[in-house]
């Protein structure tokens, strides 16, 4: 039930995104791009997300894409929108 409240109020502070960690502890935030009029924004936001946890060779993004947000790949179940 602790975790229904907790996205309930996330949602309320106006965070639109969720990283679930493989220890189980979860984060929430705000992401312009998924508040974007573009479908694409987000569609790209999510790609580069992807890339991270993935470590493709092409096109790697080495950092996770949100400004002062420093995660661990390796760390991250995965990410959704809210």
């Amino acid at each position: 039930m602790a975790i229904h409240e907790d996205r309930t109020a996330a949602k309320l502070k106006g965070h639109n995104c969720l990283i679930k960690f493989i220890d189980g502890e979860e984060l929430t935030f705000k992401v312009e791009e998924l508040d974007s009029r573009d479908p694409i924004d987000a569609e790209f936001w999510f790609k580069d997300v992807e890339k991270f946890i993935n470590g493709c060779d092409e096109g790697t993004v080495e950092y996770f894409p949100l400004v002062d947000l420093a995660v661990r790949k390796d760390m991250i179940k995965y990410v959704i929108p809210l």
